[in-house]
């Protein structure tokens, strides 16, 4: 029977998805092998998986984001951001932007409003920046890159990043892969995929979760986002012995 996973799903803001070969993200995936994660000490690796923060939005609680990162500082666990970092509600998109759009305090920095959301969700998370591995592309997101040439999170990463530490612009989807170090002699490869997602609606992401599998093999998890649900899909795998028993396994 599967044992418990070395990896511990500490918060998990997922579920939502688009049938991998659809429009967007299908010329460009994320393909990033991450450093070692030694857990030869018995004690399980920790990864904080978020999406969908809209962090300079008013509507964002940024005393939970806070608290959740903080806790993530706490614990030395490995933070993936899976989209939607930001808002980005622009003056030029007339559909949405308003008044009240972006936080006050952005407003107050002056008239460059892509520039100034970029350096003040850097501030926010500059204290943390050494625990982020990959910060993925969302909807809201891609939008400025389509219409305003601006990928904010590329800028975003130029902030934050250092000589020891580089955080991953990834793309609206893709994977990503941790090493996993059980003994000081054995490594294993964690294959997670991530797909920021598309669909609205009330499936709670289990029939983008279902379009995904058809075309994935060899994954340990799946993490979505998009519609805002909490949820953390773990993947098990199959099969069934010559005994006529059914087993479930780890991957690797």
């Amino acid at each position: 029977m599967r044992t418990d996973p070395p990896l511990e799903i500490v918060e998990g803001y997922a579920s939502s998805g688009l049938n991998i070969l659809d429009s967007v993200g299908t010329e460009a995936r994320t393909n990033v092998t991450l450093h070692t994660l030694d857990i030869s000490a018995g004690k399980p690796a920790m990864i904080f998986f978020l999406s969908d923060l809209h962090a300079e939005s008013p509507s964002c609680d940024l005393e939970l984001a806070r608290r959740i990162f903080e806790r993530a500082l706490k614990l030395k666990a490995r933070i993936i951001i899976n989209g939607d970092l930001f808002d980005v509600i622009l003056p030029s998109d007339k559909k949405r932007t308003a008044v009240n759009a972006i936080r006050q305090e952005i407003i107050d920095m002056g008239l460059n409003v892509l520039g100034n959301i970029q350096l003040w969700v850097a501030r926010f998370l500059q204290p943390y920046a050494h625990l982020i591995d990959v910060i993925g592309l969302g909807n809201h997101e891609t939008a400025p890159i389509k219409h305003n040439l601006v990928d904010p999170i590329e800028e975003l990463t130029k902030l934050l990043n250092t000589e020891s530490h580089i955080i991953h612009r990834g793309e609206y989807s893709g994977f990503i892969t941790y090493i996993l170090k059980p003994t000081k002699t054995r490594t294993h490869v964690y294959p997670i995929f991530h797909h920021h997602g598309k669909r609205g609606g009330k499936s709670l992401g289990i029939i983008e979760f279902s379009d995904h599998l058809v075309h994935l093999d060899a994954i340990e998890l799946m993490i979505m986002g998009h519609n805002h649900d909490t949820e953390v899909h773990w993947i098990p795998r199959s099969r069934r012995l010559r005994s006529g028993e059914i087993e479930e396994y780890k991957v690797w």
